[in-house]
Formats: C-alpha cells, sequence, structure tokens
C-alpha cells in the first residue's frame, strides 16, 4: 500500500487544502500524487507506478476541501476527481477504485455524483462508492477518528469489497475469530455445496449426526445455525442474503468460505 507523506503541516484536499483562503489551493494532493516524499523531496523522487500495480485503489479526499470555508465550487472539485481519476487508471489500467466520503453533506453528495458519472458518462464500471459510518466518535487527536472508529470504518471498506468487488475477505476474518479451527490434516472437516438457494454443507464421517454448524459475515456476526441431520449434513437458506463471501462451521470441524452471488 501507497501512501504520500506531507511535511509542511497542510492537510491536503483534491482541490483545496485545509483552512487555505481560497476555493482552489496552489498544491493539492493530485499535485503531489507523483512524488515518493510528497513536497518533501521538490520533485526529485518520482513514484515508479510500473514496479507495483494494485487491483483496488481506495481514495478518501474532501474532508479537507469542505471542513473550512471557502469551498470549493461543486464543478471544481467534481471535474478535479474525475481528471484524477483518470491519472490513477492511466497508471493502473483495470483497477477497481472505491471513492469515500467522510460524513460532510457536500462532500458525499458530490463523491457521489463522481461515482455515478464515472459508471455512466465515462464507462468506467468498477468505480465504487463508500461512507464512514454515522456513529463516530472523532476522540483521535484534533478530532480524527480514535482506534474503535478505524475499526468501524474497516469494517465498511470490508463489507464493500465483499459486496461490490465479489473479494474473498473472509480468510483473514476467520483467523481472528476467538475460536480455532480444528482441521484433520490440511482438510477441513466440512465440504460445501450450493443448489439453487440452498447451501448444502456436509461433516466428515467422523461427525456425529447434531452437530451444530455457524453461518457468519466477515464482521464474525452469527447469522444462522443449524444441526446437521442423520446424513451429517444440514441446508441453509441464502436466496435473501447479500452478494458477497460468508464463512460456515464451527471450532471443531473448521471454517468454508462461500460465494453469493447473483
Amino acid at each position: 500500500m501507497r501512501r504520500a507523506s506531507f511535511w509542511d503541516g497542510r492537510a491536503r484536499g483534491m482541490v483545496r487544502n485545509y483552512n487555505e483562503g481560497a476555493k482552489r489551493s496552489p498544491a493539492p494532493f493530485p499535485s503531489h500524487y507523483d512524488q515518493t516524499l510528497g513536497e518533501a523531496d521538490n520533485d526529485a523522487v518520482k513514484w515508479d507506478f510500473s514496479k507495483w500495480k494494485p487491483e483496488l485503489v481506495v481514495i478518501c479526499l474532501g474532508t479537507n476541501d469542505y471542513s473550512t470555508t471557502p469551498h470549493p465550487d461543486d464543478s471544481m472539485y467534481v471535474g478535479d476527481y474525475h481528471k484524477f481519476i483518470a491519472r490513477v487508471l492511466g497508471n493502473y489500467p483495470g483497477a477497481a477504485i472505491v471513492c469515500v466520503s467522510t460524513g460532510d453533506a457536500t462532500f458525499e453528495k458530490n463523491a457521489k455524483r463522481v461515482v455515478t458519472e464515472e459508471t455512466t458518462t465515462f464507462n468506467h464500471p468498477k468505480v465504487y462508492y463508500a461512507a464512514y459510518p454515522d456513529d463516530l466518535g472523532l476522540t483521535g487527536c484534533d478530532w480524527h477518528p480514535s482506534i474503535d472508529d478505524n475499526k468501524k470504518v474497516a469494517r465498511v471498506l470490508i463489507d464493500t469489497i465483499m459486496k461490490k468487488l465479489d473479494w474473498d475477505t473472509t480468510a483473514p476474518v476467520v483467523a481472528a475469530m476467538p475460536l480455532a479451527a480444528k482441521k484433520s490434516g490440511a482438510s477441513c472437516l466440512l465440504s460445501s455445496s450450493i443448489n439453487g438457494d440452498l447451501l448444502r454443507l456436509i461433516a466428515a464421517e467422523s461427525i456425529e449426526p447434531g452437530t451444530i454448524i455457524s453461518l457468519m459475515n466477515l464482521r464474525g456476526e452469527l447469522l444462522d445455525k443449524r444441526a446437521t441431520g442423520l446424513d451429517r449434513g444440514c441446508m441453509f437458506e441464502i436466496s435473501r442474503r447479500s452478494p458477497g463471501i460468508y464463512c460456515a462451521g464451527n471450532s471443531r470441524l473448521g471454517w468454508v468460505r462461500v460465494a453469493v452471488k447473483r
């Protein structure tokens, strides 16, 4: 992951930096995008975009544009956002982009507009929108998110990536669960299959009937549970589940990852 660094104390925006006096700042974030060390290197060291190409780029630029006045005009912000996305896609063709807003109404409105225009007018279907949750405490330094806030933001981004990009983000979540996955050798003691709207799970022959199988989302929240029958199998209804990745199992059998698609 690459994140630009700045050493002059100014928080950057898409068009306007924090608390600067004009609607457009002379050096907002895009002007430093290709610098390895931001303004500190005075353009001496350019970032080599060819050495590492991400599959996903997350952009969250707008808090500093709108947190103090004067705000940039909508057309300025939206136009510069489109230009910045064009630069990103020029360096990383085919990458997905998630545009994130942090709560300001104007920021949210214009970020959504950018995503809509990218997917329609500019024919970039892999540009998505996400927003910070509404219940952040912002008790970090200078009203920034706290550790707990950052966890909530991470959950939003994980859900967005999981649902919209259909990425398998279950593995690290399962690994973080307090219940250790028990396996026989390298194999989970469960097998899974999807038939229409039903997810069928079958336990290994050594597992007795009546074993409880849990279905969880990426947050580790329990969605449903079933007991295995005499055939060591159980069924989950998935027709009303959102598209994405889920995990099923328990600490004794291990966990299988299940992709729900529409």
